[in-house]
């Protein structure tokens, strides 16, 4: 996601008049927010030959898990399907694992679907 350059105008009470007519300042908007999403960091996600996919932590396995990605936003995923929330996920080191690798979480490391 990109930054756009949008042109405002906006009228409001100055009481105070911390604020000088014509003043310029940074505005951020908020288009629309979603409730109940799950979204996982995008260095999570990896790109196969039928999708993108994450590997999840079962019981100290790896397991290829297919996500459909509905968009990504300030570094993360939205994943539309293919995982509930509460999943343990490999951020790093994802490229060097197998299907059914043994693996061995790491506190600082291990981030679950949020």
């Amino acid at each position: 996601m990109g930054f756009h350059w949008v042109i405002v105008r906006a009228r409001f009470e100055n009481a105070d008049e911390f604020l000088w007519p014509g003043q310029l300042c940074n505005l951020r908007i908020t288009l629309r927010t979603e409730d109940n999403v799950v979204s996982i960091p995008r260095n999570a996600t990896q790109a196969g030959q039928v999708g993108s996919f994450v590997y999840v932590i079962e019981k100290g396995v790896a397991r290829v898990q297919q996500v459909s990605i509905g968009r990504t936003q300030d570094g993360r995923d939205v994943v539309t399907e293919g995982l509930k929330g509460g999943e343990s996920i490999v951020v790093e080191g994802a490229l060097g694992l197998i299907n059914g690798a043994r693996v061995e979480p790491r506190p600082s490391t291990a981030k679950r679907a949020s």
